[in-house]
């Protein structure tokens, strides 16, 4: 590798997000989450308390029987219930329940901690433009093995599909 490690964006993002784990664990399992079913929690929170099973797990990029086990769990924890949806009998509605918000609460406030941490003495523009860019590597990071293509073709179709909500935005 000709490029020093300091500079190599996949080791970088791999130190933050080190560090970033370490201290999530810590802070949400002192709830007694773990990181992904506080992912799960905060999502809930955000959507008002409830969401099909599909999005949440688009949004927390958790597989589905994942999600299904981690949810499971959450409701044995009585934090969400799961309720099939009436007009499609395949889909899932989790909901927070009144302890589940309490939880999801403290959830979110930890997670604008760990964010006012990361974004310490960086400008309003420079918090911006990171999300800006976080959001276009996340884009690009689809591209890896969507849907079984290989890799040279999934950019291919993610340009196309970037074109597409262009056009239609």
């Amino acid at each position: 590798m000709s490029e020093k490690l300091e500079y190599f964006v996949p080791f970088l993002l791999y130190r933050v997000m080190a560090r970033g784990l370490r201290q999530a664990t810590s802070d949400y399992g002192s709830l007694g989450l773990g990181v992904p079913e506080a992912r799960v929690l905060i999502v809930l929170a955000q959507h008002r308390g409830r969401i099909r099973a599909g999005s949440l797990a688009e949004i927390t990029c958790i597989e589905a029987s994942a999600l299904s086990h981690l949810l499971r769990g959450l409701s044995r924890r009585g934090l969400v219930t799961r309720e099939r949806v009436a007009s499609d009998n395949r889909s899932i509605e989790v909901a927070l329940t009144s302890k589940g918000w309490r939880v999801a609460r403290v959830c979110v406030r930890k997670s604008h901690s760990h964010e006012r941490v990361l974004l310490r003495r960086l400008t309003a523009g420079q918090q911006k433009l990171l999300r800006t860019l976080l959001h276009r590597m996340y884009d690009n990071a689809a591209a890896w093995a969507r849907n079984g293509e290989t890799l040279a073709l999934a950019p291919r179709r993610a340009a196309a599909n970037a074109r597409k909500a262009r056009r239609a935005g």
